[in-house]
């Protein structure tokens, strides 16, 4: 895989004073591939549903740790993952349906 990413995990931080602040914590950093298109009709139809913005599938070494709605960054670009496709038990690459936050 040609890129080095960040996933971001939402968390709440408190602000010392009672309330939340709202941000985006560092979960891990591994390689990945981001690719636009690359899905199955069935996997098309399903992203369509989730955005109307262009999807990127992002792929991830087999069993890496990603939720829907992290963040993988990936240089100057921010992605948002809006699903994840089923892994199997012989899953060779985690791989996500991510839109990107411009």
């Amino acid at each position: 895989m040609p890129d080095a990413c960040t996933i971001s995990r939402f968390s709440q931080v408190t602000d010392g004073q009672g309330g939340w602040t709202d941000t985006y914590a560092t979960a891990s950093t591994t390689v990945c591939r981001v690719a636009a298109g690359g899905l199955s009709p069935q996997e098309a139809a399903m992203a369509n549903k989730l955005t109307s913005k262009t999807v990127w599938v992002v792929s991830l070494p087999a069993l890496t740790s990603v939720l829907l709605a992290d963040r993988i960054i990936v240089g100057a670009r921010t992605f948002e993952v809006l699903g994840l496709l089923a892994p199997h038990t012989w899953e060779s690459a985690r791989r996500a349906i991510a839109e990107e936050i411009l």
